[in-house]
């Protein structure tokens, strides 16, 4: 009678459900504990190729960003004087020492 009224509400849909569902939960059970060894087993024989090339790849950005990071202060440094020069040529002072010439 109790088991008839459990399995009757919703909770007991819940049950059958699991209870249908079992073989394929167990064999995605067993399926991750067949992937996690798979995945140490890799990781024991490739993890210090992969951590060198992390290493590597870290590194080439470090320099490469460096190098654009110069380019882009020399190149301001380059508008900068430009800028100055051109404000120095259209100074009054300079513009009167033109005129005087």
């Amino acid at each position: 009678m109790v088991k008839g009224m459990i399995m009757s509400g919703q909770s007991g849909q819940a049950i059958q459900d699991l209870k249908a569902a079992s073989r394929a939960i167990y064999t995605s059970v067993a399926m991750s504990i067949v992937y996690s060894i798979c995945f140490i087993y890799f990781l024991s024989i490739f993890g210090e190729y992969l951590a060198w090339c992390c290493v590597i790849v870290l590194q080439l950005s470090l320099i490469g960003g460096a190098g654009a990071l110069y380019f882009l202060w020399d190149q301001q440094k380059k508008n900068v004087a430009a800028m100055s020069q051109d404000t120095e040529a259209n100074s009054p002072e300079a513009i009167e020492k033109e005129k005087k010439t």
